[in-house]
């Protein structure tokens, strides 16, 4: 028997206190002059978030653009840090750090979300969801943009669980937030952290960086506590007259994220201004032992300036459009596909095809004939059946990728169905939305299907 009870534990946030070293070990990363400031800033609810500015010299007489990095990591000191800075500052030359772009100077704002950090959480407040992170970015890019210190453009970046923030912070369509750029990431910790296709996955353990512990048992384990149609409508909102530019530059197709990366740019119309980009690899970027090679870009792909450029003033007048690699055989030289293709909808121009499973383990386009073929097994949801390859997470330990699934973990199990087609005579490409349509029977209360297509 299957129990429902729910057991969310939400922790306080430990307090991160920067000391005076912590601030001018950042300060020796900018070119000298610059400065440091520490406010706690209100949100419209009362909420106060920690919030660190550093200006660059002259910013008593002159206003400079402003970069935004808002993030549920304490990564903003200690050793390797410099990351965030390298994003308007060039290293070339360690003892004479410059501004990148040729540029003056740029305003770098480091911000702990809601509940993190030396961020309060205020009243109400769901770790389990992102969308606070909307109003939040608005409240912020306000605030950072009303100072004389600032020229009213403001650039929000980041890159996996920090780049979910900024994504968020698109939404927001702030006139001030010119340019916004997450990578490697997705939006909504509800649709996309917490669940693929609404099956729990396990990159929802990334929520402990939100202060919260979930179980994994009993199931189901993370309450209901927001819907997919809630998700959709938010996104919907925000995508409409938002002039903010998007450029999403680095998801991967056995990145975890991939789904949100389409369902994002599905979303977008000619209102809208930016791109997105699907490539090769995974979370962490090349496969190990499976390099698919290097593709041009498409071309007929619009130039693009960069994100400085952007943040520095260049238009960008181009209609959202997604720079994707179809994948081929990473090991055979010369195979089909691994060329790079622009679209201006997803899912592109295709024909869409049914395939059929049969009670005699084939795969086929043509439907069944029998009225009451059926196949079954035994399901133990304390023995799930284990992923080998995909995108199902990190991979820092099993690595996401193409992974051969004829392996004993998989074909020593009696609770997989396998359905196998004949083989195909020339190259066939598979590109769009994959869907399955199941007809089941089951007396377990909380029951997960996953269909792979190999």
């Amino acid at each position: 028997m299957l129990m429902s009870a729910l057991a969310v534990l939400i922790h306080p946030a430990a307090a991160q206190q920067w000391s005076q070293q912590d601030i001018d070990d950042l300060l020796e990363l900018l070119p000298p002059g610059a400065s440091h400031r520490h406010e706690m800033m209100p949100m419209r609810d009362g909420a106060k978030l920690s919030t660190h500015f550093f200006l660059p010299s002259g910013h008593e007489t002159t206003s400079f653009p402003a970069l935004l990095m808002r993030s549920a990591y304490d990564h903003w000191t200690g050793v390797n840090r410099s990351r965030h800075f390298e994003i308007v500052v060039d290293y070339a030359d360690p003892e004479n750090p410059v501004y990148r772009n040729g540029s003056d100077g740029y305003v770098i704002v480091l911000q702990d979300l809601r509940g993190d950090g030396d961020s309060e959480p205020g009243a109400d407040f769901e770790p389990r969801l992102s969308i606070n992170e909307i109003n939040d970015t608005y409240d912020t890019v306000e605030a950072i943009s009303t100072n004389a210190w600032c020229n009213g453009r403001v650039g929000m970046r980041g890159g996996s669980g920090h780049g979910m923030a900024a994504y968020m912070g698109w939404l927001s369509g702030h006139p001030n937030l010119v340019v916004v750029a997450p990578a490697n990431t997705a939006p909504s910790l509800y649709a996309h952290w917490s669940f693929e296709n609404g099956v729990r996955r396990w990159i929802h353990n990334w929520l402990s960086h939100r202060n919260m512990t979930v179980p994994t048992w009993p199931k189901p384990t993370l309450g209901n506590y927001s819907s997919r149609q809630e998700w959709l409508d938010t996104l919907a909102a925000g995508v409409k007259g938002n002039e903010t530019i998007l450029i999403h530059d680095a998801d991967r197709w056995f990145n975890f994220f991939l789904d949100a990366t389409f369902e994002v740019f599905s979303s977008m119309s000619s209102g809208n201004r930016g791109y997105l980009r699907m490539d090769r690899g995974n979370h962490q970027g090349e496969i190990a032992d499976l390099s698919f090679p290097w593709a041009a870009a498409p071309v007929d792909r619009p130039a693009t300036p960069s994100f400085l450029d952007i943040l520095d003033g260049t238009e960008w007048t181009e209609q959202p459009f997604l720079d994707y690699y179809v994948l081929g055989d990473a090991r055979r030289e010369n195979a089909a596909g691994n060329f790079r293709r622009l679209a201006t909808h997803w899912p592109p121009p295709a024909i869409p095809t049914a395939w059929y499973l049969h009670a005699d383990g084939t795969l086929s386009t043509n439907p069944p004939v029998a009225a009451a073929d059926y196949l079954t097994y035994t399901y133990h949801p304390t023995n799930p059946v284990p992923t080998v390859g995909g995108n199902f997470s990190y991979g820092f330990e099993n690595e996401s990728g193409p992974v051969n699934q004829l392996v004993p973990e998989l074909t020593n199990r009696t609770d997989i169905l396998r359905f196998v087609s004949e083989p195909f005579t020339e190259p066939t490409e598979i590109t769009g939305n994959l869907q399955a349509e199941l007809y089941i029977s089951t007396d377990v209360e909380d029951t997960t299907f996953m269909v792979k297509l190999i």
